[in-house]
């Protein structure tokens, strides 16, 4: 009887134990695949897999104006059991200019959302100068009820009035976004392209724009998240992004912008004390994941519409038609 009793004793400690483990592992809401194109380095899978070795607890799939990476993300979470978050980085028109957002899928309703807005960006809204496709604010706007809208990372527009002392502007667009981004140092220290400025100098710019930004949070109300904004696994790929990225004028060269384990992403932001570190590492980012409904980024049932090998051919002559006109 005695053994017993300290066996189940055991077992709800063990229990315990594991659930205090889970309630410590953060979430990462901004990573790439190799689907962000000539930017991310590894597949989905391979992103969700490592992950789970990091300590980490979920991670948004979030390439940059693509859902390609989606079956592959897909596929993993069907094989780790592992729940993944799906959304996307895309720029963001606000009256005269773009910034990049990060845009999160929260049930069916916002996936259907989300493919509309992306087709539209493409189709309708799309940026010949820039290259990019493009949503209006106010169109996402009248479709964001499903979806949740982060501020992006180092390249968004809080960091980037915050850069240029204009916090009066990044304190007007705080309470649009329904969570604030903040990225490491080491993340974002290329994105100050001063040649003027001292390391030094930079890294205290860099701290003051995510203090001003964790400060905004608190004054809107909005969620603060840290998040790795990672194009790759691990530091050391750093040269073979640099490589990928030869031939392109871009920040990201210079920062090293893996995916961070719970422990390295706590230590990152250590300078914040350490209650303030576990709110936007941890705390927050649970708090968004929590939100989000486990989905099917796509039916496995297939549809075959009726008369498939006349639509076929109708598509077929279609897209040919564009082709030459284009081409």
């Amino acid at each position: 009887m005695e053994n017993e009793y300290l066996r189940d004793l055991t077992k709800m400690e063990n229990e315990d134990l594991r659930r205090q483990d889970e309630n410590l592992r953060r979430v990462e809401l901004h990573a790439h695949t190799k689907m962000s194109e000539m930017a991310g380095l590894y597949d989905a899978g391979e992103l969700v897999g490592e992950s789970i070795d990091l300590g980490v607890e979920t991670v948004a799939i979030t390439d940059i104006d693509s859902v390609q990476g989606f079956p592959s993300a897909f596929n993993a979470q069907k094989s780790f059991f592992q729940k993944v978050i799906y959304g996307l980085e895309i720029n963001v028109r606000f009256a005269r200019f773009t910034f990049p957002v990060v845009i999160l899928i929260k049930n069916e309703n916002g996936k259907r959302a989300l493919y509309k807005l992306l087709s539209e960006a493409y189709m309708k809204y799309y940026d010949d100068y820039e290259g990019r496709p493009v949503i209006p604010r106010g169109v996402l706007d009248k479709n964001r009820g499903d979806l949740l809208i982060g501020s992006g990372g180092v390249s968004g527009v809080l960091y980037q009035t915050l850069f240029t002392g204009d916090s009066e502007r990044a304190s007007e667009f705080a309470g649009w976004y329904d969570y604030l981004e903040i990225v490491p140092l080491s993340a974002c220290i290329g994105a100050l392209q001063y040649e003027e400025m001292t390391r030094q100098e930079k890294e205290d710019l860099i701290k003051d724009a995510t203090l001003m930004i964790t400060k905004l949070g608190e004054q809107t109300g909005k969620p603060v998240c840290a998040a790795s904004d990672a194009y790759y696994l691990n530091k050391e790929d750093y040269l073979l992004f640099k490589a990928l990225r030869k031939d392109f004028d871009d920040y990201r060269k210079e920062c090293y912008i893996y995916l961070l384990s719970t422990d390295e992403m706590l230590a990152e932001f250590s300078w914040l004390g350490d209650k303030k570190a576990t709110e936007v590492v941890i705390t927050n980012t649970r708090m968004i994941a929590d939100s989000i409904d486990l989905i099917k980024p796509y039916p496995e049932k297939k549809y075959i519409p009726p008369n498939a090998k006349d639509k076929l051919e109708e598509l077929t002559e279609i897209i040919y038609k564009e082709a030459h006109k284009k081409y």
